[in-house]
């Protein structure tokens, strides 16, 4: 009697069990018919081709401006992309370099158009010598001021056979469709970062400022210069959001639909808080690449995408 109740006993485990599999296999098909009618919504679409994005197994985006701002800690780097050419705007610290060729490779970039310096502090050009080694390079564009603390990189560059070519206040570049124009440095400044390069991108109506390292005395030159001609829709906000930036009137100017902050975890405690309060009232969407990871602004037939966390 004892042997019957167990067998019966198991019997019934062994039937809820399979119960319970048939069960979960329903749901399973049921969601995965969910997931594929999802699929073929443009709901659906959208999400799959960000997700697939961001995996970093999409390569290229397809739209034809991409604005990588990279993850690089309190430093810049900048990857542009527009219809088929690339270019780096700086390149972070030293340590940043094996990061940036990676990046470059997992996007199937395999040549620069240009390798921009803005100025020479560490910062910026750290690991630019790895990407001239690395990665080919048609051209080196840097501004005419302070030259010998190029030396390192002048060196590497020559190695590499890339040419180099001095750009000032007034030139302008192509990109693909994408014209780079310089607006400054408007002078010789005493201080590097004054002495940044600062450039306006124009893509189909749509504008970047990359500003460099720029404080208010370059800032107060710039507005003076071009006044409302300084607008764009996404600002490259000077100096990681450091104090010394930022003024009332050139945020004012600029006006930003957008605006990301390139800055990460040290003693300087950047952005400063002030200047996020401005950013905040002049611009309708703020990034920072200590807390939103690499951000990469996409614009497609006037859509911005923006896509966090790479």
């Amino acid at each position: 009697m004892k042997n019957k109740q167990e067998s019966l006993n198991k019997e019934a485990v062994f039937e809820s069990r399979q119960i319970r599999k048939r069960f979960l296999g329903r749901c399973l098909l049921l969601a995965l018919a969910v997931l594929l009618v999802f699929s073929f919504t443009s709901l659906g679409r959208d999400l799959w081709k960000q997700l697939f994005f961001l995996s970093g197994f999409g390569g290229k985006t397809d739209a034809p401006l991409a604005i990588h701002v990279l993850d690089v800690g309190k430093a810049d780097a900048v990857v542009i992309e527009c219809e088929g050419h690339a270019a780096l705007l700086d390149a972070g610290t030293a340590v940043s370099g094996e990061m940036i060729v990676d990046y470059l490779k997992r996007n199937r970039i395999d040549s620069l158009d240009y390798v921009i310096a803005s100025h020479p502090d560490k910062d910026h050009i750290g690991g630019m010598a790895q990407v001239l080694t690395e990665v080919k390079v048609d051209q080196f564009l840097r501004s005419p001021y302070f030259s010998e603390k190029y030396e390192e990189l002048q060196s590497v560059r020559q190695e590499q056979s890339i040419g180099e070519t001095t750009i000032v206040s007034g030139d302008s570049i192509s990109l693909g469709g994408a014209t780079l124009s310089v607006l400054g440095p408007l002078k010789e400044y005493s201080d590097t970062n004054n002495a940044s390069l600062v450039i306006w991108l124009e893509y189909q109506g749509f504008s970047t400022l990359f500003c460099g390292d720029i404080e208010e005395e370059a800032e107060l030159d710039l507005a003076e210069a071009y006044g409302t001609a300084l607008s764009s829709d996404l600002l490259k906000v000077p100096h990681h959001g450091s104090k010394t930036s930022c003024t009332d009137l050139f945020l004012s100017l600029v006006s930003p639909r957008y605006a990301v902050v390139s800055v990460g975890r040290d003693n300087h405690n950047l952005p400063a808080e002030q200047v996020l309060k401005k950013l905040d009232l002049v611009s309708e969407e703020l990034y920072q690449t200590d807390t939103d990871g690499t951000v990469v602004f996409t614009i497609q037939e006037n859509e911005v995408k923006i896509f966090t966390n790479q």
